[in-house]
């Protein structure tokens, strides 16, 4: 079952779309979304968000139909990812979780460097592109929708 799911200001959520599909794949994630683009109007600009956990396909999806549009990523799927790599325990847990609510830039980058001074490892890893804790924000960039 693809799904989509609308935050609204007050951090609740509610359903806006659903399909049932045979295999998830970049296909079905493609057509689903021309659909959810046609039937709520989503324009291909700045001012949506949507945030998934990596769908086998909607990334691909995304990239054609919707290109200029912010695509972040859970952070609970980052930091279970982030644990699974070998980064375990509370004092990890609560700088990746710090990272990830960064408010701006400035605060982020300085939470980077502690962290690279202090678990360099722990750096490396989040540092990659498809990893950066950066895009656990989710508060920040309304409307969105969730996949």
């Amino acid at each position: 079952m693809l799904t989509a799911v609308g935050i609204v200001a007050n951090d609740q959520t509610f359903p806006v779309a659903y399909a049932i599909v045979e295999q998830e794949n970049t296909r079905t994630w493609t057509r689903f979304l021309q659909h959810l683009i046609i039937d709520i109007k989503i324009e291909n600009e700045p001012g949506w968000t949507i945030i998934s956990d990596k769908q086998k396909g909607l990334e691909n999806a995304i990239q054609e139909l919707l290109p200029s549009m912010e695509h972040t990523h859970y952070a609970r799927h980052l930091h279970n990812n982030f644990k699974n790599a070998g980064f375990p325990g509370q004092v990890l847990h609560d700088k990746m979780w710090n990272l990830a609510r960064a408010s701006y830039v400035g605060r982020f980058n300085s939470l980077m460097e502690e962290l690279k001074k202090e678990y360099s490892q722990a750096f490396t890893w989040l540092s990659h592109p498809d990893r950066n804790p950066c895009h656990g924000h989710t508060l920040w960039f309304p409307p969105s929708v969730t996949f």
